[in-house]
């Protein structure tokens, strides 16, 4: 099989900026603690000027605008750091796991539907950018997963369980090879739309991979045309099943509605899974190019943004109040982003928080600084250990 590669903006930026945040940077920037140093070298250019990284550091308008009024960041001196970093560490993103929950009732072989979005999900798991990203696959209603069962354990049990994808094509990269056979292997020949069984199996997956992987990341991504048909029909306890996800086990769900899908109830189900709207899909000669990038957007906006805690070496721990983020642009230019308490304590300042404060495995950008990282296609992210953390 022949891998094609889909050329879009944000897939590009996603393997951007996972280079750049796999790359050795050196770093100077202002710090209020003491210590020996370690090994530390500071070879900071002193580029801070007290804007941040303005708009002419990311080209075609691109730039991030870090300022200590509205990003929660303090600007770089450009020294300060040499005297108290012990290691300047890479910042390792967290690896991500997705499971798909795919509609396949009877409605998605009207206009087209079942081979537009199939033709996209296909599109999406072949391209290289997908190359890293560790993916489940489910249909419903299929089996005891149906409106008359509403059997949520049988609905969390992928036909294609999470596995890693690699930049190469199949049937090399084995993973991509089954999920693109079971993908060709369905028809839409369901009979009904239990969106309340399917989203409980979806969630109870991911926040079960979640509690078994405390390092990684799992979102779970809803793609259906219709409205609820069958087990529970009630708007709220369907969006609750998101909102008890998101806020016990911190799995975002995505509602990904096509022609025919009930807009409230995917606002709904995003708004309480984390991801604010959801994302429409309508009939028609973009159907599937549209579906493709909005599969593409999902990936970069959550790999960009949650980095794994840096790990101890040599017997040393690693004290969780001697961590700081650091955004570099390609010119030098270095900023501080402060930390906030969690992730209710993110406003329009941004900043960055931990998952656990007391045990902390990862470290999340606020939306507003990771929409800005990601709109920087020159800039990289350092994780600097051993100086006093700065807030935002």
């Amino acid at each position: 099989m022949k891998r094609t590669s889909f050329v879009r903006s944000l897939s590009t930026r996603t393997v951007s900026i996972a280079l750049l945040l796999g790359a050795t940077a050196a770093i100077g920037v202002a710090c209020g603690s003491s210590g020996d140093g370690g090994s530390f070298q500071d070879t900071g250019s002193g580029a801070g000027s007290g804007q941040g990284a303005g708009n002419g550091e990311g080209g075609q308008g691109g730039g991030i605008i870090i300022n200590p009024t509205n990003t929660g960041s303090t600007t770089s001196t450009g020294t300060g750091f040499s005297e108290c970093a012990t290691a300047s560490d890479e910042a390792t993103l967290v690896p991500l796991n997705m499971i798909i929950m795919f509609d396949k009732s009877g409605s998605m072989d009207n206009n087209d539907k079942w081979d537009d979005s199939t033709a996209a999900l296909r599109a999406f798991l072949e391209s290289p950018e997908a190359g890293g990203l560790r993916v489940a696959l489910r249909f419903f209603p299929n089996g005891q997963c149906n409106g008359n069962s509403c059997n949520v354990n049988v609905c969390a049990q992928p036909v294609v369980e999470a596995a890693p994808l690699s930049s190469e094509p199949a049937p090399t990269d084995t993973q991509e090879q089954a999920l693109v056979s079971a993908i060709l292997n369905e028809d839409p020949n369901g009979g009904d739309t239990p969106i309340h069984a399917a989203l409980s199996g979806a969630t109870q997956w991911a926040s079960s991979y979640v509690a078994a992987n405390p390092t990684e990341k799992a979102v779970v991504i809803l793609v259906t045309d219709g409205e609820p048909n069958g087990c529970n029909e009630n708007s709220n306890a369907i969006a609750n099943v998101a909102g008890d996800a998101f806020t016990n086990s911190g799995v975002y769900t995505y509602a990904v509605g096509l022609e025919g899908s009930e807009e409230n109830l995917m606002n709904l189900i995003a708004e309480r899974g984390g991801t604010s709207a959801g994302i429409f899909i309508g009939a028609g000669a973009n159907a599937e190019e549209d579906l493709l990038v909005a599969l593409q957007a999902i990936q970069g906006s959550q790999l960009a943004c949650d980095f794994q805690m840096p790990q101890a070496s040599m017997g040393q721990e690693v004290n969780p109040d001697q961590i700081n983020v650091v955004y570099t642009t390609e010119g030098g230019v270095e900023t501080i982003i402060g930390q906030v308490t969690g992730a209710d304590a993110c406003t329009a300042a941004g900043g960055w928080w931990y998952d656990n404060p007391n045990d902390p495995t990862t470290i999340t950008l606020c939306p507003t600084t990771c929409s800005a990282v990601q709109s920087d296609n020159t800039g990289s992210i350092r994780i600097v250990v051993g100086c006093d953390t700065q807030p935002a």
